[in-house]
């Protein structure tokens, strides 16, 4: 028996629940729902763009949808260019 079923059935603990187990100085976390993964996000914005069409991230999104587009959608091409904000403007091009 799994360690969340047996505190279920003997606590009334539900999945809803968050419980924390020490083991050997860390913390193992059990009950806790995963999150969308973000790169869904960026190939939901990938889908929405058109060529000429642009969009302002921060350096460290900008990272991110680069590597989106390289892994999910070949032919896909951009450019981008940091602005005098910081962050990075990033174009749909041919």
């Amino acid at each position: 028996m799994m360690l969340l079923e047996l505190l279920e059935s003997s606590c009334g603990v539900s999945h809803d629940t968050t419980i924390m187990v020490p083991v050997m100085g860390y913390t193992i976390d059990k009950g806790i729902p995963l999150p969308e993964a973000q790169h869904c996000m960026w190939d939901k914005i990938i889908s929405a763009m058109e060529i000429g069409d642009s969009i302002l991230l921060s350096q460290e999104n900008a990272v991110k949808f680069a590597g989106a587009v390289y892994r999910k959608q070949p032919g896909f091409n951009i450019t981008r260019r940091k602005q005098p904000s910081g962050q990075v403007r990033i174009w749909a091009i041919k």
